[in-house]
């Protein structure tokens, strides 16, 4: 694969807790660094974000390069990134794209999002010295490190704190914290960040609220009592109930959204000056489910309201 192409295979997701890698206070302190900083940026240039991004992480991803959503329904991968070089009639330059695939669930969406940008602002380079890699060489580690990033940003450590302890300190003042708390604790989160599950339980983990124990047992082990395969059956299962019982409409469901955005005007502009034929923009429009604009039909190009 070249070099130049960042591929999100696995999002949030883990196989064992044996994956899950720990990166230094400081390390992870630089990453919100760096958040504040092109928070900080993008508010100079005019864009104001929440500091509980959810879907909002698209206009973001947005305001920072080429998005294009499609669904691939047989690919593992929740997204990639490709740095390709472009010429638009004025200077050579390289751009970024993202693309996302929309047959994953919208949570899966928003954390694949939040990992490429990893990617596209460089928080590699910026985190890794001489000290890192002796620890976490960055080619076997860079994939976890933007999960971390990804986390950081979607998850902000203040805001998920309160919410996850508030919960978890309701729930134990009614006895021992049980699994059926901690499913139902997992779907309120995942709902109040848009993050998949595991990233959920990851965080509980980074964040001191609940213990590394406790975590990997609700993430793979189980009681014990099943096997872990069966476990994970369980999990998920009561995952959706608990889903579907508060009314979480957004979540498990894929988007299916095809497009790029004011790709339909671009379209357009490119079919008039005859740099795609009439057939292959009828291709196009077919492919991405992109309706026609007739100017001369409705009337409205340059019509002011007032």
């Amino acid at each position: 694969m070249p070099a130049f192409i960042t591929v999100t295979q696995r999002g949030a997701v883990m196989r064992s807790w044996d994956e899950v890698v720990v990166f230094p206070k400081e390390k992870v302190g630089l990453m919100r660094e760096i958040i504040q900083e092109k928070r900080e940026f993008l508010k100079e240039k005019g864009l104001f974000f929440n500091t509980v991004l959810r879907e909002d992480i698209f206009d973001l991803l947005n305001a920072c390069c080429t998005v294009v959503f499609y669904p691939f329904p047989q690919d593992e991968n929740d997204g990639f990134q490709v740095a390709r070089p472009v010429n638009y009639g004025g200077e050579p330059h390289t751009e970024q794209f993202v693309y996302l695939n929309t047959a994953k669930c919208l949570e899966k969406q928003v954390f694949a999002v939040g990992h490429e940008l990893g990617h596209i602002w460089e928080v590699a380079e910026r985190i890794w010295d001489e000290n890192l890699e002796r620890t976490l060489p960055r080619a076997k580690n860079e994939e976890a490190a933007m999960n971390r990033f990804a986390a950081e940003l979607l998850m902000p450590e203040k805001e998920f704190r309160t919410l996850a302890s508030k919960q978890i300190t309701l729930c134990r003042k009614k006895g021992k914290l049980t699994y059926l708390d901690c499913f139902r604790i997992t779907a309120n989160l995942m709902n109040e960040f848009c993050v998949p599950a595991a990233a959920v339980v990851l965080r509980l983990y980074e964040t001191g609220c609940l213990s590394e124990g406790t975590c990997q047992r609700l993430l793979f082990n189980g009681p014990g009592k099943v096997s872990k395969e069966k476990y994970q059956e369980i999990f998920q299962r009561m995952l959706s109930s608990y889903i579907q019982e508060s009314g979480y409409t957004k979540l498990q469901k894929p988007t299916n959204k095809k497009g790029i955005r004011d790709f339909p005007q671009i379209l357009r502009e490119a079919e008039n000056r005859g740099i795609f034929s009439p057939e292959k923009a009828a291709k196009l429009r077919d492919e991405l489910e992109i309706p026609k604009i007739n100017p001369e039909e409705i009337r409205l190009d340059g019509e002011g309201l007032e």
